[in-house]
């Protein structure tokens, strides 16, 4: 995605009136700022999941490989965050005109948090967030309010995983084990970790630069539907919340107990 008033615009200047200089590829509500790029690797690899681009030749194919992702910042390079960063963002992508909002994040968020995901919904912005991987009950926002699309991990042979988080905000699972995608430049989303050797998920291709890697997680869940969302809209450009948890839950694969269930949801 590309603003494009400020592509072709004036630099230092405020083209389009929206208060943020040059934000020509998104913002930076952290740092603050017009670059938003991915420091931290997490971001990249969702990214990835939903949109990297196919028929090129090279490494994967998102699900929905032609469409737009805007960037966002609301995190640290080390993967922290503060919620006037988040709300922010939040407010700031839905007024620059997205469809579909991808959290594949968590946290017990203040009020002015769950207001921007309240707005969001308003505005008729699909949410769409990740479960947790606590194996427990889901109680993080954004994934536990009724207007978010919750999504939990499932393995390779359609079985929940053994991380992912459940209970009745939980809508669907989608694939959450072993994903490969995007890794951004310079970075590893797992230094740091107990007994990781750096760089032991990278997948080196083409002149063994690592420009890929494996990861597991719900935050990989959600992309995939935010994925199918996009396919959705790019066919039904009026498509609603309500009317994409309805083709959800007429069109999964019933897994689990029959009909809903707490850990798979519709499937």
């Amino acid at each position: 995605w590309l603003n494009d008033a400020e592509f072709y615009g004036t630099p230092g200047y405020d083209d389009d009136g929206n208060g943020y200089v040059d934000d020509i590829q998104g913002w930076d509500f952290y740092y603050v700022g017009g670059d938003p790029m991915d420091g931290h690797g997490h971001g990249s690899h969702v990214a990835g999941i939903i949109a990297a681009e196919g028929d090129n030749g090279e490494g994967i194919v998102g699900v929905a490989y032609d469409s737009k992702v805007m960037a966002v910042k609301v995190l640290t390079d080390s993967g922290g965050s503060s919620s006037s960063s988040i709300a922010a963002g939040i407010r700031y992508a839905v007024d620059m005109g997205i469809k579909i909002l991808n959290c594949s994040f968590g946290g017990g968020y203040p009020s002015s948090v769950i207001d921007a995901f309240q707005y969001a919904y308003e505005q008729g912005c699909i949410v769409i967030a990740s479960a947790g991987n606590d194996s427990d009950v889901i109680n993080e926002y954004p994934a536990k309010l009724d207007y978010v699309v919750t999504v939990g991990s499932s393995d390779v042979n359609d079985v929940v995983s053994w991380f992912s988080d459940y209970g009745s905000p939980l809508d669907v699972v989608a694939p959450g084990e072993d994903i490969l995608s995007l890794r951004a430049d310079d970075t590893d989303i797992f230094e740091g970790t107990s007994g990781y050797t750096p760089g032991a998920y990278f997948i080196p291709q083409y002149d063994d630069a690592a420009k890929y890697y494996r990861a597991w997680g719900t935050s990989m869940s959600a992309p995939y539907v935010s994925g199918v969302a996009a396919l959705m809209l790019s066919q039904s450009p009026a498509l609603t919340y309500e009317d994409f948890v309805r083709r959800l839950k007429f069109s999964s694969v019933d897994l689990g107990a029959a009909g809903w269930d707490d850990y798979y949801g519709w499937g």
